[in-house]
């Protein structure tokens, strides 16, 4: 199976970084690894085209609403995958589980493929209770769903290490571990798990290591072309 990296823009980048980094990206992604690009919804049309990689988008309306983005309107730019769940949303927009399990079943419903991010906040981690946070997440999440379709799952913590750190790799595999033996045991699928938390050139070597990943989730380093196009390279 190929390894997955999906490149979140969040809200960084302006009309004139895009088409730069478009020039800049576009002839050097690697076709050995599932690139996935999640710009801001007004460049998505930006990124269609014929590259060597995916489409995505940050997010999805489980109706029609004013301002959201559909499912149909995805489709009619080529998306294929979503990012659902993201903690900046579930922290600044209040989406709660009941709205996150709706957008994974309209992706679904529109053979969009969520990328469903979990992670527990810093104050849950210091309390030891990251295991019993993901389960709980996994669980209403995925509440009501036919996991028989294609779905990522991505592991951010909610919150930053400082110094260009992050978890030990002894910790990230065995949330890995747990992830993979509760959507196992539930749904009896062997899913895809990525990453994210600090993802970048200094820290790639040693994600590299963790045997149980499948790719990663990269943030905000994923807007600088240059060193995208490193990390990418790095990546085993």
């Amino acid at each position: 199976m190929k390894k997955i990296v999906i490149l979140n823009h969040k809200a960084y980048m302006e009309y004139e970084d895009v088409i730069d980094y478009i020039k800049e990206i576009k002839d050097k992604i690697r076709t050995d690894i599932e690139v996935v690009m999640c710009p801001s919804t007004i460049f998505i049309p930006y990124f269609n085209g014929r590259y060597n990689f995916s489409l995505g988008s940050q997010n999805i309306s489980f109706k029609n609403i004013t301002g959201e983005v559909t499912a149909k309107e995805l489709k009619s730019l080529n998306v294929k995958y979503v990012i659902i769940g993201h903690n900046e949303r579930r922290d600044n927009l209040n989406e709660t589980s009941k709205i996150i399990n709706e957008k994974i079943k309209e992706a679904l419903n529109n053979n969009i493929i969520p990328i469903i991010c979990i992670g527990e906040t810093k104050e849950e981690y210091l309390r030891c209770k990251t295991g019993e946070v993901i389960v709980k997440q996994l669980r209403e999440f995925l509440k009501g769903i036919d996991l028989s379709y294609d779905f990522v799952l991505a592991y951010e913590p909610n919150f930053s290490f400082k110094n260009n750190k992050t978890k030990s790799n002894k910790e990230i595999e065995e949330i890995i571990s747990l992830i993979k033996n509760v959507i196992i045991k539930s749904f009896n699928i062997n899913p895809v798990v990525v990453y994210g938390g600090n993802v970048n050139l200094e820290t790639i070597s040693e994600l590299n290591k963790i045997k149980n990943l499948d790719g990663y989730l990269i943030g905000k380093e994923s807007i600088d072309s240059k060193k995208i196009i490193d990390i990418l390279d790095s990546v085993k």
